[in-house]
């Protein structure tokens, strides 16, 4: 049986909800997380028109990018979408800044979009994670097996550089106990057996997948291992992307390359008036940040809800500043969650909610 905690915790690992900024609020927002789960409803906002097809098919969860509850509730009345929701039992579960945020999330799906690489660089920094230090200890004819295993699920990546380690050999011993099941030795007896030590790099949000893919590719019962902070390199989450082309573009062509790149309705832009080979995008409303764009050396940036002070501002700086919109820029990463759940949990049926729309309307 799955539950609204497993699906729970499975978002956590995507965007762990530690990463939430603090004016946020994000997770299990209305809900009950031991109840099972029948069908999952995907959408960029919980409207009542959302809560109405959910309610209609059936749906008992539903996974939005912004939070049904983000202000304090003096009352909820009928019309509220959280009475409604809590009315007809359904769960609803929030994934936002830290989706904003992580490494992978939707800042990197802009760039991705856009043909953007090297992202490595994070326009905003909010949090600075050391990197984790993975020890094991190998016997020597396994050490490879364990190396795959640890490389596939993200260890050793060092920025241009993937599958960097160290090993070293030494000697291990171990008495198995009564109750021991082991790989080498026999009960009761001291063993002494050729190992490596094996150590490499991780990401704080891959540590997890990098010692279950190690546990499974280890052949011991209980391998030793241990996992240390590593504070000679940081992984940095925050809000938008850095990268740089290879070829100038125009403030026109990239303008439209976002209106197609995310489905806009519309794409407002200011020209910065010189080519532009560096590029940041920040989903959603991120326009005070272009001040932070230029001191970076940006020549376009890309975001949401420009206000016209910032527009202003813009253009005198000298940037090219491009709006396409809080809606289009953030709801790319609705098909992301469906994929990503639909692989962890096949038996589950996750929808895309056919009233995850656009509620404004424009005249072009």
């Amino acid at each position: 049986m799955i539950n609204i905690k497993d699906i729970y915790n499975f978002l956590n690992e995507l965007a762990p909800f530690d990463y939430t900024d603090k004016f946020d609020n994000t997770g299990l927002l209305v809900g009950d997380f031991n109840e099972k789960v029948t069908k999952i409803l995907l959408s960029l906002d919980i409207t009542n028109d959302v809560i109405d097809e959910a309610i209609n098919r059936d749906f008992n969860l539903i996974i939005s990018h912004h939070p049904i509850i983000f202000n304090p509730l003096k009352r909820i009345n009928n019309e509220s979408p959280v009475y409604k929701l809590a009315r007809h039992h359904k769960n609803a579960i929030a994934i936002h800044t830290n989706l904003d945020m992580v490494n992978g999330g939707i800042s990197d799906i802009m760039a991705e979009l856009l043909g953007l690489n090297n992202t490595s660089e994070v326009l905003e920094p909010i949090y600075k994670n050391p990197y984790k230090q993975v020890v094991v200890f190998v016997p020597r004819e396994s050490i490879n097996e364990v190396y795959d295993a640890m490389v596939s699920a993200g260890a050793g990546e060092i920025g241009n550089y993937k599958g960097c380690s160290f090993s070293v050999y030494g000697e291990g011993s171990f008495q198995p106990s009564q109750d021991a099941n082991p790989y080498i030795g026999s009960i009761g007896k001291l063993e002494k057996v050729k190992e490596s030590r094996l150590e490499m790099l991780v990401t704080p949000l891959k540590l997890n997948a990098v010692i279950k893919a190690m546990l499974n590719a280890h052949p011991y019962e209980m391998p030793a291992y241990q996992v240390l902070d590593n504070h000679a390199l940081s992984e940095e989450i925050g809000y938008g992307r850095v990268c740089e082309i290879e070829d100038e573009i125009d403030a026109k062509s990239l303008a439209e390359k976002v209106k197609d790149a995310y489905n806009c309705s519309i794409v407002r832009y200011v020209d910065g008036g010189k080519p532009i080979k560096r590029i940041a995008v920040s989903s959603g409303s991120g326009g005070g940040n272009y001040e932070l764009a230029y001191r970076k050396g940006i020549d376009a940036y890309i975001t949401g809800d420009i206000k016209h002070d910032q527009w202003i501002g813009a253009k005198n700086l000298g940037l090219t500043l491009i709006d396409g919109g809080h809606f289009h820029t953030e709801n790319i990463v609705i098909d992301y969650l469906q994929k990503k759940i639909k692989e962890r949990f096949p038996s589950i049926d996750v929808e895309i909610a056919e009233n995850n729309l656009d509620v404004v309307k424009y005249i072009v």
